[in-house]
């Protein structure tokens, strides 16, 4: 397929990859319009060594703060597993949150902070040289999601979405990753 007539806002988005963090970028447009590719062809495009935390929610079910747990964290090895078949799709070099069989239990129950193991890995990723890149594909699926509540009978408190936004304003505005 040929891509077509998004120059400008390709080079703007590459400067945009390469310049100091301290804001959150939003891409959005109409169903269909060209959003995913045009972010793709950046990814294959930016020099650097960039980390792409790509999350397509789009085949994925999240109707709870449990799925999108499993969507964020991967066991380690997951990447050669799947490769394969993901990198004759996406033409750049994606990552997940990678943990070990025990620590992916804790965090699926729960018992280990989701955020505090993204921020110690992104900050890791930056100590090595390496500017980490999350990329969320159709975040609108994850309005419904809360983190507690779900099947207890009580109304849900936190949303998913504040609590990511927050969390990226953390990443971008306190600590520039």
């Amino acid at each position: 397929m040929k891509f077509w007539d998004r120059e400008k806002e390709r080079e703007w988005l590459k400067r945009y990859l390469k310049s100091e963090p301290n804001a959150i970028l939003f891409v959005y447009g109409p169903k269909s319009s060209g959003k995913s590719t045009l972010l793709q062809k950046v990814a294959q495009e930016v020099d650097g060594k960039m980390n792409f935390y790509w999350y397509d929610l789009r085949g994925k079910v999240v109707s709870s703060y449990k799925d999108v747990l499993g969507v964020f964290f991967k066991e380690k090895g997951w990447k050669e597993k799947v490769l394969e078949s993901i990198g004759k799709i996406l033409k750049f070099n994606i990552y997940a949150f990678e943990l070990d069989g025990e620590e992916l239990t804790k965090v699926l129950r729960k018992e280990y902070d989701a955020f505090e193991i993204m921020e110690n890995q992104l900050s890791k990723d930056v100590e090595k040289g390496s500017k980490p890149v999350i990329v969320f594909d159709e975040l609108q699926k994850l309005k419904d999601v809360y983190m507690n509540g779900n099947g207890d009978g009580q109304k849900p408190q936190r949303p998913l979405v504040k609590e990511l936004f927050n969390f990226f304003v953390r990443l971008t505005k306190v600590l520039h990753l």
